[in-house]
C-alpha cells in the first residue's frame, strides 16, 4: 500500500492535539503567533515542549554518560527545535499556498468570465492542495454567518504580501463586481513573480545540500576519530552500543532535519510526498547487516528483489499518471476549438480519436458510460478517481462548469495554466539539480571518507607503540565492529537522500529508483575501498 508521508504524519498537528491534555505554561515565546495561526494553544504547546525535551534528554544522557552541562545543552537544543517547528510549518504552509495562488486566481477569473458567481467560482477553483483547506475553512465561516469581507480578511495565514493582495482583490471584486479579466491579469503577474523567486530558492537548496553532506560525512568522521583515538590513549570509553545509536539514529536525524528545513523554504504546489514503501527494502538490509551478519549477502539480494518489485509497481502507476497529465494540454486545446452546445459524448469521442495515448483510452471508457446513460457528474468523478490524477480532477471540474455555461471555448486558458505549471515544475526540478547531484555525489563521497578514515585509524593502531597509541588488539576489534555498522548507515543515507530527491522532482516513482542507485553506489564504494587497501 502506497502512503504519503505528508498525509500520514503531520508533526505539528499531532503535537497540537497532544498538548491539549497538558496544563498551560504562562511564558511568551517567539513562536506564539505561529501557533495561534495554526490553531494551537501556545502555552500548552510550550509545556509539552519542555516535557518532551526532558524525556528525550534523560535517556541520551544515560546512554552516553554525559555530565550535567551536556544534559542541559541537549535539553536546550531539543527545546529550541520544538519551538522552531511551528514557524517552519507556517513557513512551509505559506510557500505552498503562494505556489498555488497564481493558478487559483486565474481559474476564478475564468469562471467569472463565463458567468459563474464569485463565491461559486472560488469553491470550484480551490484545487486539492494546501490552499483548498483554507478555502474550505473560509467557506464554512461564510456559511455560519460570517461576512465575506471578514472571512477573507483572515485568509492571510501569515504576513505574506502575495496572499494578502489576493484576499484584498477578492474582497474588492465581491464589493464592486470586478471583472474576471482583472483576476486573470493578476494571476499572470503573480505567476511571473513566482518564476523570478525560484532562482533564490535554488541557491538555498544548494546550500542545504552542502550542509547535508557535512552532517552525513564530516560529522560522523570526526565522531569516529574521537571515539577510536580516545580509546587508543586518551582514556575515553564509548561502547559499541553508543556508536550504533549515534550512527544509526542521531546523525541520520540531523541530516533529515536539514532536508526538512530546506523543504520548508521551497514552495511546492500539490505536494505528493514520497513513497514510504522504499523503507521496506531498507529495513531488510538493516536487519541483515545488524542481526545476521553471516547472511548479509542473502539479505542484500532479498532486499534488492523487494526494491525492484516495488520500483516496478510504483513506476507503472506513476508513469501512467504522468503520461495522462502530459497529454492534457493538447487535449484541452482540441476541446477549446469545439463549437458551443457540443454534447459531452462528442467531447469524449473527440478525445478518444485524438491519439492522446492513455488519455484517449480513458476518454473512450467515459464515452461508453455516457452512452449507457450514466450521470455526467458520475462519469467525471469516475474518470479522475480511477486514474488517481489531481490534474485530471481539476480538468473534469473545469469541464463540468464550462459545459453547464456553454463555454467550452475557454478551455484553452486551462491548457495554458497546465503548461505554465509544467514549466514551473521543470524549473523547480532544474534549480533543485545542485542539491540532487550533491546528494548523489554524497553516496560515493560518504563511504569513501568513512572507509579511508577507518583504514587510517586501523593503520595507526597497528603501527602504534608506547603509551599514547597503546590500543592493542582490543582497539583493532573495536574498529572491525564499527566497520560493520557503516553499511546500515549507508543504507539509511540512501533512504533519506532518495526520498529527498524524489520529493524535489515531484515524482514518487523516482524514489525507489534512486534508492537502489544510491544503495549500490554507497555499498560498492565502501567495499571497493576495502579491497583496494
Amino acid at each position: 500500500m502506497i502512503l504519503r508521508l505528508v498525509d500520514m504524519i503531520n508533526i505539528i498537528s499531532a503535537l497540537g492535539r497532544i498538548s491539549e491534555y497538558f496544563p498551560e505554561l504562562n511564558i511568551r515565546t517567539d513562536s506564539e503567533k505561529s501557533l495561534i495561526l495554526l490553531g494551537i494553544n501556545p502555552k500548552k504547546y510550550l509545556f509539552l515542549s519542555f516535557l518532551l525535551s526532558f524525556v528525550f534528554s534523560v535517556p541520551v544522557t544515560i546512554i552516553f554518560g554525559l555530565t550535567l552541562p551536556f544534559f542541559l545543552f541537549y535539553l536546550a537544543i531539543l527545546l529550541v527545535f520544538l519551538l522552531a517547528l511551528p514557524k517552519l510549518e507556517q513557513m512551509h504552509k505559506t510557500k505552498e499556498i503562494e505556489a498555488e495562488i497564481p493558478f487559483f486566481i486565474r481559474s476564478v477569473g475564468i469562471f467569472l468570465e463565463i458567468g459563474i458567481p464569485l463565491e461559486r467560482a472560488i469553491i470550484a477553483a480551490k484545487g486539492d492542495g494546501r490552499l483548498s483547506y483554507e478555502i474550505e475553512r473560509i467557506t464554512k465561516q461564510i456559511n455560519n454567518g460570517t461576512s465575506f469581507q471578514r472571512a477573507f480578511s483572515g485568509f492571510a495565514v501569515c504576513s505574506s504580501p502575495m496572499i494578502k493582495r489576493v484576499a484584498s482583490h477578492l474582497i474588492s471584486s465581491y464589493e464592486t463586481g470586478g471583472s474576471g479579466t482583472e483576476m486573470i491579469k493578476l494571476g499572470d503577474e503573480l505567476l511571473s513573480l513566482e518564476q523570478h523567486r525560484m532562482k533564490d530558492y535554488g541557491s538555498r537548496s544548494a546550500m542545504f545540500g552542502l550542509l547535508f553532506i557535512i552532517a552525513s560525512a564530516i560529522l560522523p568522521t570526526f565522531f569516529l576519530v574521537y571515539v577510536i583515538v580516545g580509546q587508543m590513549g586518551l582514556g575515553i570509553e564509548i561502547t559499541l552500543w553508543q556508536v550504533e545509536v549515534a550512527l544509526l539514529v542521531i546523525f541520520p536525524l540531523i541530516s533529515s532535519l536539514i532536508l526538512l528545513f530546506s523543504k520548508s523554504t521551497v514552495p511546492v504546489a500539490n505536494e505528493k510526498g514520497f513513497d514510504l514503501s522504499i523503507l521496506l527494502p531498507g529495513a531488510v538490509f538493516l536487519v541483515g547487516f545488524i542481526f545476521f551478519q553471516e547472511w548479509q549477502f542473502l539479505f542484500l539480494i532479498l532486499g534488492a528483489i523487494i526494491a525492484c518489485l516495488l520500483v516496478y509497481s510504483t513506476y507503472r502507476k506513476e508513469s501512467r499518471i504522468e503520461e495522462i497529465e502530459n497529454s492534457l494540454p493538447d487535449a484541452l486545446f482540441s476541446v477549446s476549438g469545439m463549437p458551443k452546445g457540443t454534447p459531452i459524448g462528442r467531447v469524449f469521442q473527440m478525445l478518444e480519436e485524438g491519439e492522446h495515448g492513455v488519455l484517449s483510452k480513458e476518454a473512450g471508457k467515459s464515452r461508453k458510460q455516457i452512452l449507457m446513460n450514466v450521470r455526467m457528474e458520475n462519469v467525471f468523478d469516475d474518470l479522475w478517481m480511477r486514474n488517481n490524477s489531481n490534474g485530471l480532477k481539476r480538468v473534469t471540474q473545469m469541464l463540468r462548469q464550462m459545459l453547464s455555461t456553454n463555454s467550452l471555448h475557454r478551455m484553452n486558458i486551462i491548457a495554458e495554466d497546465m503548461l505554465a505549471n509544467g514549466r514551473i515544475t521543470r524549473e523547480r526540478s532544474q534549480l533543485f539539480g545542485m542539491q540532487k547531484y550533491t546528494l548523489i555525489l554524497g553516496a560515493v563521497l560518504v563511504p569513501v571518507i568513512l572507509r579511508m578514515t577507518l583504514n587510517l585509524l586501523g593503520s595507526l593502531v597497528g603501527l602504534g607503540s608506547g603509551e599514547f597509541l597503546a590500543g592493542g588488539a582490543g582497539t583493532e576489534d573495536f574498529i572491525v565492529q564499527i566497520t560493520g555498522i557503516i553499511p546500515p548507515y549507508l543504507l539509511i543515507y540512501a533512504t533519506i537522500s532518495s526520498a529527498a530527491i524524489a520529493d524535489g522532482e515531484g515524482r514518487k516513482s523516482a524514489g525507489g529508483i534512486y534508492f537502489i542507485l544510491l544503495s549500490i553506489l554507497s555499498l560498492s564504494a565502501f567495499y571497493f575501498i576495502n579491497l583496494g587497501t
